[in-house]
Formats: C-alpha cells, sequence, structure tokens
C-alpha cells in the first residue's frame, strides 16, 4: 500500500472474510483468532477460531469456544 494508492482510490482487497458482527477487537496466536464483542447493555463475548486452513468465515457457528463476558467489555 503506498499513499498514491490511497489518494487514488487504486485499492482493491485481496479477501473477503464473513465475520461475527459488532466486533471490537482482533488478535491472533499461531493456531487461533480471538474476537471480542460488546454493545450496550447485553452480555459481551469472546470467541475463538481456529486459522489453520486460512479459514473465511468467523461466524458465531463457526466458533470453536465462545465466552460469555459482561456487558462493556470493551
Amino acid at each position: 500500500m503506498t499513499a498514491r494508492n490511497i489518494r487514488s482510490n487504486e485499492l482493491k482487497s485481496e479477501q473477503r472474510w464473513q465475520a461475527v458482527d459488532k466486533i471490537q477487537g482482533l488478535t491472533f496466536s499461531d493456531t487461533r483468532a480471538f474476537f471480542s464483542q460488546s454493545y450496550g447493555l447485553d452480555d459481551s463475548w469472546i470467541y475463538v477460531f481456529a486459522t489453520t486452513g486460512r479459514p473465511k468465515q468467523f461466524t458465531p457457528e463457526k466458533a470453536l469456544l465462545k465466552i460469555r463476558m459482561p456487558a462493556h467489555l470493551e
């Protein structure tokens, strides 16, 4: 990515991923991706996904683990 690309709108996506809605944090380890989701007064969630095999779907149904957290996790 260069400044020229940004100014001229020449950027193009190389990949598209489906992901959990309302994600506010994301981090990766060697084999896992961790998404944090928090919105309003409802419970927050940590979703854990495998990253082996280059997955393109990080949806709640594909999560290895879903951890309930207190509201306002952000």
